[in-house]
């Protein structure tokens, strides 16, 4: 039974999904990482705060590739919140999950099934390092804040249901 300080959220921190997911963990106390692009780099710039808010550290690379795989590699399981799943992005996140042999769940952002996530979850051996990725922000207008919301709930309940 996973307890708040077993769980280890990660993503790589750019603005929309991964940044909707380190949100959601920071409100509920849980402990984030992950791996970002060098520089800190997202769609709005450099953004140190990750390193200092979120503990991310950064990749060698600039490119956001190298560090989808590095975050996949480095979770359990990966929860991807998307509006367009069909994204190269998004794609290539299921793709590193495969090779990696890493089970991921994608979550509707539209129309999230809270309890679907959560049975994903509780179906893993193992599910304390969780991986956030998905749609970027100006993929998806609004999907920093609709991520947080939606991985609150499937965090919260997890852990009451493994309570």
């Amino acid at each position: 039974m996973p307890a708040i300080s077993d769980i280890l959220v990660v993503s790589g921190g750019q603005c929309g999904a991964d940044l909707g997911g380190l949100l959601a963990a920071e409100m509920l106390g849980v402990e984030t990482g992950g791996i970002a692009p060098l520089g800190y780099r997202t769609e709005k710039g450099k953004q140190p705060i990750l390193k200092t808010r979120f503990n991310l550290t950064e990749h060698s690379s600039w490119q956001y590739p190298p560090r989808t795989e590095e975050n996949v590699k480095l979770s359990d399981v990966t929860l991807i919140v998307a509006t367009n799943p069909s994204s190269t992005g998004t794609q290539m996140t299921v793709d590193f999950c495969v090779k990696h042999k890493k089970e991921c769940h994608v979550i509707d952002a539209n129309n999230p099934d809270i309890d679907k996530a959560v049975r994903f979850l509780n179906l893993q051996d193992k599910a304390l390092t969780i991986n956030i990725a998905g749609n970027r922000e100006s993929v998806s207008k609004g999907l920093t804040k609709k991520t947080r919301q939606i991985i609150y709930r499937v965090i919260e309940k997890y852990l009451t249901i493994n309570d």
